[in-house]
């Protein structure tokens, strides 16, 4: 028995009747229209020539022969001073480090070991940077229309015409 009460109660629903929504599209006049910009930041790489002038060494021939008449007498007396330094073992190590030393200046003097000489050139460069710029760029428009008397407003992609197409959507009320 409590499914023919149940078959009546859905026969009954399904002929009762069905409210739905008419909707269709009109014409409404676009009253006016902003621009609406969002910051975009761009990086591009900026590159400037430049002429730099340097300092490079000249090239120097080798020498024949090396002497070692300066070494030696720079040794000799790089020792002498050294001794005159220092105490016991100290003494020692003064008289080490003044034979390494004056053996050093003395072949550098005999021999040309001076600061090689240098000679200017001029050359051009390219010196290259990031340059970080923030641009405004639209992302849509916000557009005021009238229909039938009423103003309303909404942001659109996409700039309009003078007139824009709505959607009308009539419900009936209870």
């Amino acid at each position: 028995m409590n499914h023919k009460y149940l078959t009546l109660a859905a026969l009954a629903l399904g002929m009762a009747p069905t409210v739905y929504a008419q909707s269709y599209t009109d014409s409404a006049r676009v009253m006016g229209v902003e621009p609406q910009y969002s910051n975009v930041r761009n990086t591009r790489r900026e590159c400037t020539q430049e002429w730099i002038t340097v300092q490079t060494p000249q090239q120097r021939s080798a020498p024949q022969s090396r002497n070692y008449g300066g070494a030696i007498v720079g040794g000799l007396v790089g020792g002498v001073i050294g001794h005159q330094f220092g105490g016991g073992q100290g003494k020692d190590l003064a008289t080490a480090a003044g034979v390494t030393i004056g053996a050093i200046v003395g072949d550098q003097h005999t021999n040309g070991g001076a600061a090689p000489a240098t000679q200017p050139e001029t050359r051009q460069i390219e010196r290259c940077y990031n340059v970080n710029e923030v641009q405004p760029q639209i992302t849509g428009y916000h557009v005021t229309y009238e229909y039938r008397g009423q103003l309303y407003s909404v942001l659109m992609r996409n700039r309009p015409g003078e007139a824009i197409n709505v959607r009308v959507t009539v419900n009936p009320i209870d």
